[in-house]
């Protein structure tokens, strides 16, 4: 038997009736867990105050996102359908996930259309296209200043014309020449 991954919450318990849970799902749990790690992930890229440069750093979260739709969309639809179908209490993992998952969706997706706004993109744009359009806006722009976790190689300015930066090289001072004797 494969040993589950370790952000696999239910596959590590003993409790069987979580286990059976997992089954009972058919595959939506895992599709469920990945989509709220990336969902959270962008969301607080999103939140940041310095939302371009974060998002720049991984445009792939964007895309990510855009592409969990549909599977995500199936999950949410078969865990919901379970959750009817055996009158699951509020309290029950599943019914707190798929909520979860609905209410970060919409927080994103109007974080989404608001950063497409402050870019000058088209609002009028499905989910999908809205986080494609905003990751083209994205990549448009120049990467911003280092982030503190990032080595700078070479940094430095001249305040006067007169200064040297502190990266270039000086020369040696010159000797005068030496006279010959006569």
């Amino acid at each position: 038997m494969s040993t589950p991954p370790p952000n696999d919450t239910l596959a590590r318990t003993k409790d069987p009736a979580e286990q059976q849970l997992r089954v009972q799902l058919e595959g939506s749990w895992e599709v469920l867990e990945q989509a709220q790690a990336r969902q959270a992930e962008l969301l607080e890229r999103l939140n940041s105050r310095r939302w371009q440069h974060q998002l720049h750093e991984r445009l792939e979260s964007l895309r990510q996102v855009s592409e969990q739709e549909t599977p995500l969309g199936k999950a949410l639809e078969r865990a919901e359908r379970r959750i009817r179908q055996e009158s699951w209490p509020e309290s029950h993992p599943p019914r707190l996930l798929t909520g979860q998952l609905r209410t970060q969706r919409l927080e994103i997706e109007t974080l989404v259309r608001n950063r497409l706004a402050e870019l000058g993109g088209d609002e009028d744009a499905t989910f999908a296209e809205a986080l494609e359009r905003l990751e083209a806006k994205l990549r448009e722009l120049p990467p911003g200043p280092p982030s503190e976790d990032e080595q700078v190689l070479l940094s430095g300015h001249a305040e006067n014309e007169r200064e040297r930066p502190p990266w270039q090289l000086t020369s040696a001072p010159r000797r005068a020449p030496a006279r010959k004797p006569r």
